[in-house]
């Protein structure tokens, strides 16, 4: 039986059974006012995690796309028959923006909660650096739509992640 029903029928309440209830308005004051802090800062939290999150994600979709455009035109330049000090400062700079990218995944990863994006990030590296394998122009242009589509489908998953509607 309920205890305001309990009430209702003039039974006493047992000390013993709520000593857990509060005594006064101060009590209660106090239990409503430290429920809803640590609400406020468990929404705070879960915020500032969600923007770490957003931010590592554009990170990386931004290095991954600064990395494709370059293996593009060293891959282009190489087809066309350019050499030495040029091909080698295409080089260069892929590499470099290759690092970039890979060390944006690596910061992606430590903020990402699913390991089927991670997957996907992984891949979108992957298929950029392939780039690199083309045979010739057509060839180049097929690998490098390919890994645009990927980094689209990357950047549409961690959308659904960073809502909340969906996890990899």
């Amino acid at each position: 039986m309920h205890t305001f029903s309990k009430l209702r029928q003039g039974t006493r309440r047992s000390p013993a059974c709520h000593q857990d209830q509060p005594q006064n308005v101060a009590e209660v004051r106090y239990y409503f006012q430290s429920r809803a802090s640590k609400r406020s800062e468990t929404v705070a939290r879960e915020e500032r995690w969600r923007q770490e999150r957003l931010a590592a994600c554009s990170a990386f979709a931004g290095a991954v796309m600064d990395f494709r455009g370059a293996q593009y035109e060293r891959v282009l330049g190489s087809l066309s028959g350019i050499s030495g000090t040029d091909r080698s400062a295409g080089i260069a700079e892929s590499s470099r923006l290759r690092s970039i990218a890979w060390s944006s995944f690596y910061r992606f990863k430590l903020t990402s909660p699913g390991e089927g994006l991670c997957r996907l990030a992984e891949q979108v590296v992957e298929e950029t650096a392939d780039l690199s394998d083309a045979e010739d122009e057509t060839d180049l242009k097929k690998r490098s739509e390919r890994a645009r589509r990927r980094l689209q489908e990357f950047s549409s998953a961690a959308a659904s992640n960073l809502a909340g509607t969906a996890t990899p």
